[in-house]
């Protein structure tokens, strides 16, 4: 990351957009002091930078909601071991949700990996093994596509025995069979909102620090119902 901001500190570029920035809100502070940037996508605690994100935590807590207002009480989290405040932001939405039906979090529930599908396959096995298996969400669309590749492994049915939703709406959540259930971000809209917006801060003396929040969309398909 610090190798490709060199080409703004060494002025080859006029901007730089940062999607899961490494660097801390302190240093983003001083740095858009001198140059001209934006996060997109994660936000940054104590960041007072232009910021382009959705509300991860109420996102995740829509999700969760889906589940409970069908009915379902056991309801499993799976989500990563990053700093990412994406992922912490959903985990608090997963959270929040069971404490609104009153349900305690329960650890045992909670799987935590890396982003890769085959975590998702791995988490699906543990989770299986536990003596009532939950409805799952997780907190990416590969992992939702892991979960469903070990279940069709093991003859579990997604959508009746098993219920899925995934967080992204990547392309391949429409095309997986089942379809994926998943938070849609608005992708495009973001990416032109935090070009547009930093365009205008690039001609302005006093910039704008705002952190614009999208809406969010559940879209319903086939692994939830």
């Amino acid at each position: 990351e610090m190798r490709l901001l060199n080409m703004l500190f060494n002025r080859t570029v006029d901007a730089a957009v940062l999607l899961g920035t490494q660097i801390d809100g302190e240093k983003l502070n001083e740095l858009n002091k001198s140059y001209n940037i934006a996060l997109c996508c994660e936000r940054r605690e104590g960041a007072n930078v232009l910021t382009v994100t959705i509300n991860d935590e109420a996102a995740a807590f829509d999700a969760v909601s889906f589940f409970l207002k069908k009915g379902k009480r056991k309801i499993a989290l799976i989500t990563t071991v990053t700093s990412a405040h994406s992922s912490h932001d959903r985990e608090a939405g997963y959270t929040r949700a069971l404490a609104a039906y009153g349900i305690e979090k329960d650890e045992k529930y909670i799987y935590r990996c890396s982003y890769d599908y085959t975590d998702g396959c791995e988490a699906l096995k543990y989770f299986m093994s536990l003596p009532e298996p939950p409805a799952v969400f997780c907190i990416s669309d590969l992992l939702a596509v892991g979960v469903i590749k070990q279940a069709s492994r093991d003859g579990i049915a997604i959508g009746s025995q098993l219920e899925v939703c995934g967080f992204d709406n990547i392309s391949l959540s429409e095309m997986y069979i089942p379809g994926i259930t998943t938070v849609a971000q608005p992708g495009y809209e973001m990416g032109k909102t935090v070009i547009t917006k930093l365009l205008e801060n690039m001609h302005k003396t006093e910039k704008n620090n705002e952190h614009i929040i999208l809406d969010h969309e559940l879209i319903i398909r086939g692994s939830a119902k």
